[in-house]
């Protein structure tokens, strides 16, 4: 408690409302959001923060940040049994960090501190290696989930960070906090050193505060790895040098059907609006997209439950109630449903491989509403109520499962919180969404601008 009283000292020596931030993310955070932000505070340091006046600057030394950090550490050691072992997962998370830090430190970025931003999910935390650049702030590298990492960009605190999307986790806190995000083709960017969940979904992406600078990070973590089985031994393709060619011929439709029901009003708005945009006014229809995602469930659910068996025997009081009832659901489930999903899988992959012959990016919202009240469980979609958690990846589900490229942008449709849309590219095309998405960026359609700390 010593150590989290000295984290909101600090911050509230800097001026932040620490609770104004932590509350941004909407809960979609869960429960341990104003931790992270109590945490964050005394790990980064904050150097020369814009959002901060200069009468009001603190400049930490570096033992400071070193001191703190150890405190936090240490506290979270004796505290949470879970830590040990997510501590390995940060160690090797390293191996991530090696190679994205030399490509960025020839564009000016240097390696200033180490931090984290530890959020709960599965009952374990995760933490993350902070790059710091001379003019702007830092760059988170965190692993699983993508809320609270997202919250510091939406505050300007990092103008980017990494984050996994197994069913939607870098798209949708992306439409909730109003940042960008990329989710790349499955296998394109190594996921070594994050902890995994589902390995057959498992992404690993950035997210950021514009559109370049997804781009300059994707194209920084390109390359093979021996270390992940699932990442692709094809060359590296950079998509910075093309990402202002404009739209050229770009065959763009607006995804219908499954895509266009099931959701509020203002996210199908919000598709309509990038897409008026963009001059597209051609429909298509993802097909079997509701047994997609019903299939991606049960796969999540068996692949989920194998990975975490052995902890949810010996230590189930470290997971989240509801994520581990899913979770033993799943181990229960019978092998035959599972290896259907598969077969189903397969087909569904080669039927949207077909749609990608007459287009090249197709439109679709990334959540069915914008960011609920905290404390919110359910919400009504045409006329059902159903669980909040269960159901706000609605549309981002049926995408992920065969691991197609994916650049988030958020729309601003009026005073009220943003929305998010999905522009949705074939295999190894991430080039081509980013094109789409700078393209919107240049417009002033999409943005992600800083949000009051009151």
């Amino acid at each position: 408690m010593a150590c989290l009283a000295l984290c909101g000292a600090v911050l509230a020596i800097r001026g932040l409302n620490v609770w104004r931030l932590a509350d941004y993310s909407l809960n979609y955070s869960w429960t341990h959001t104003r931790i992270d932000a109590i945490l964050f505070g005394c790990c980064l340091g904050l150097w020369n923060n814009p959002v901060i006046p200069a009468d009001r600057a603190w400049r930490p030394k570096p033992w400071h940040v070193a001191a703190a950090g150890a405190v936090i550490l240490a506290t979270l050691a004796v505290r949470d049994p879970a830590f040990r072992e997510t501590l390995r997962y940060t160690l090797q998370s390293a191996a991530l960090l090696v190679p994205f830090s030399a490509a960025l430190q020839g564009r000016g970025w240097v390696v200033r501190a180490l931090g984290s931003a530890p959020m709960r999910r599965l009952g374990l935390y995760s933490y993350g290696f902070y790059l710091v650049h001379p003019t702007v702030i830092a760059l988170l590298l965190h692993l699983r989930p993508c809320s609270g990492p997202l919250v510091l960009i939406a505050a300007g605190l990092v103008p980017l960070t990494l984050g996994s999307d197994t069913n939607g986790s870098i798209r949708v806190p992306s439409a909730f906090c109003g940042c960008f995000g990329l989710k790349p083709t499955y296998g394109r960017l190594t996921r070594a050193g994050s902890f995994p969940f589902v390995n057959s979904l498992d992404h690993l992406g950035p997210m950021a505060r514009s559109v370049t600078d997804l781009a300059l990070a994707y194209d920084a973590m390109q390359g093979p790895d021996p270390d992940d089985a699932a990442a692709t031994a094809r060359a590296a393709e950079p998509v910075l040098p093309g990402l202002d060619s404009g739209l050229g011929d770009l065959r763009i439709a607006v995804a219908g059907g499954y895509f266009a029901r099931g959701g509020d009003p203002e996210a199908f708005a919000a598709v309509q609006v990038a897409a008026r945009a963009l001059a597209a006014t051609r429909v298509v229809e993802i097909p079997e997209a509701a047994r997609a995602r019903a299939a991606a469930y049960l796969i999540t659910a068996a692949e989920g439950a194998a990975l975490h068996l052995d902890r949810l025997r010996t230590r189930p009081e470290d997971f989240d109630p509801a994520v581990r009832d899913r979770l033993i659901a799943g181990a229960m489930l019978p092998a035959p449903f599972v290896e259907r999903a598969q077969r189903f899988r397969r087909w569904y992959r080669g039927a949207v491989a077909d749609l990608f012959a007459d287009v090249d990016v197709i439109l679709a919202p990334s959540t069915p509403c914008r960011a609920p009240p905290r404390g919110q469980t359910h919400f009504t979609l045409d006329g059902v109520s159903l669980p909040v958690r269960a159901n706000i990846g609605v549309f981002t589900q049926p995408i992920s499962f065969i691991g197609l490229p994916v650049a988030a942008v958020p729309v601003w449709l009026d005073g009220g919180l943003p929305l998010g849309v999905q522009i949705i590219a074939a295999p190894w095309r991430e080039d081509v969404a980013l094109r789409v998405a700078r393209v919107l960026e240049r417009l002033g359609i999409v943005r992600a601008p800083i949000a009051e700390l009151t």
